[in-house]
């Protein structure tokens, strides 16, 4: 963060604050996790500038972390209090996990200024929008691993705005399989998968596509089952008593992925 260049001073960043500090404590350790079982972490930060202390207290701003795992492309923001824990799921992720401490902006703040800033900041007064951040300190990390990650919690779904706007396309090279789409498939993807009359077309589409890019990865060869996704389609497989033909014709591999697909698919089309 200290190479980025911001409008307004950032309390741990550089030398914008003279003489106060912003600091985060995880106590976080290596783990191995089951399914559906979540992963508990004690934190604590600790602030010393009163101006950003009185717009948490106003309730425009918060304390929290920008958590991102490369393994999964997830990245999202967690608000918290000063002292806490902070429980996550360890299904959205694979190996590294990385903490950003933040103080968050989440109200607009008009002509912010600290007694605290350095002096080349000190007349200036400064307005700052949600999204911005007042406070920030040394990311912390930690690598998670699986006892058990099903298939099915091993996908991702991510807009890609190059792509053509009702394309699809799968990605396997990494811990998930990432789907990614245009904007307008994406939409409606977003809409279709809380609608139980839609939601079996796309079980019987999008994810039995994925399905057989999976199924002809393993079977080509190129899988060594390193991944988590591989791993977790390997579970599938043996409970569903199916084993993957080496170098599989399109036919046999689309039926496999049709079977696996069918009871949350087809089966739950209801004609009228």
């Amino acid at each position: 963060m200290s190479n980025v260049a911001l409008p307004y001073p950032v309390l741990g960043r550089s030398d914008d604050y003279i003489g106060v500090d912003f600091q985060a404590t995880l106590k976080v350790d290596d783990v191995e996790v089951s399914n559906n079982e979540k992963y508990v972490i004690p934190y604590c930060f600790d602030l010393t500038d009163d101006a950003i202390a009185q717009q948490i207290e106003a309730g425009r701003a918060k304390f929290g972390f920008e958590i991102s795992c490369p393994g999964t492309s997830i990245r999202y923001v967690e608000f918290l209090d000063e002292v806490g824990e902070l429980t996550i799921d360890p299904t959205l992720f694979f190996q590294k996990i990385t903490f950003s401490p933040r103080v968050f902006v989440v109200d607009n703040i008009t002509q912010f200024n600290s007694s605290n800033f350095n002096p080349e900041f000190a007349n200036a007064n400064y307005d700052l929008e949600p999204g911005d951040f007042l406070a920030t300190t040394e990311d912390d990390s930690i690598n998670i691993d699986f006892k058990y990650l099903r298939f099915e919690d091993a996908i991702r779904v991510q807009l890609q705005p190059d792509l053509g706007k009702w394309v699809y396309t799968f990605g396997l090279e990494g811990e998930s399989i990432i789907i990614g789409m245009g904007n307008s498939f994406f939409d409606f993807w977003s809409e279709a998968k809380h609608r139980n009359d839609l939601n079996p077309y796309l079980i019987m589409s999008v994810y039995k596509d994925c399905m057989m890019a999976a199924l002809e990865h393993i079977s080509s060869g190129i899988g060594d089952g390193s991944y988590a996704w591989e791993r977790g389609l390997g579970e599938m497989l043996e409970e569903a008593n199916i084993k993957i033909p080496e170098k599989g014709s399109f036919s046999d591999l689309n039926l496999i992925a049709q079977q696996l697909m069918q009871d949350d698919g087809i089966k739950r089309v209801r004609l009228s």
